[in-house]
């Protein structure tokens, strides 16, 4: 459970979170970060903080804190972007995030494809044989 609406998270907060104290360039509205994503963390991040939407100026990533979330940690999956940024700005704020596994546990992919063979296997056990089958024409 997270107590913060992650798509109203302000892009310099996150950053702020991040360990990014302050930008290395403010022009107006548009400020320049070291890319949190960049191995060399060169600052060719730019964010708008009026849209609250960033872009790189190398690699012309874009986006809003989502993408950013992406290029952090490569997930597409929302609740785990969600859980990220909720994460990372509880260093800056109060935000309450707890992972609930009682409710939906997490099962991999080994657990999954298990269930799937022992439901098909279930399946050919109760069908009938092409012998059994009675067809009415």
């Amino acid at each position: 459970k997270i107590n913060i609406e992650v798509s109203k998270v302000k892009l310099t907060d996150f950053m702020r979170a991040l360990g990014y104290e302050k930008p290395v360039k403010k022009e107006g509205s548009e400020w320049t970060y070291p890319a949190p994503y960049d191995p060399e963390h060169k600052p060719t991040m730019v964010i708008d903080t009026d849209r609250n939407e960033w872009r790189d100026e190398t690699n012309k990533c874009y986006g809003n804190i989502y993408d950013l979330s992406y290029e952090l940690t490569g997930s597409c999956m929302r609740s785990e972007l969600n859980w990220f940024v909720a994460t990372q700005m509880s260093a800056v704020t109060n935000v309450e995030a707890k992972r609930v596994l009682d409710e939906h546990p997490v099962k991999s992919n080994m657990e999954r494809k298990a269930e799937g063979r022992q439901r098909q296997e279930a399946l050919k056990e109760n069908l009938p044989t092409p012998k059994q089958r009675k067809f009415k024409m």
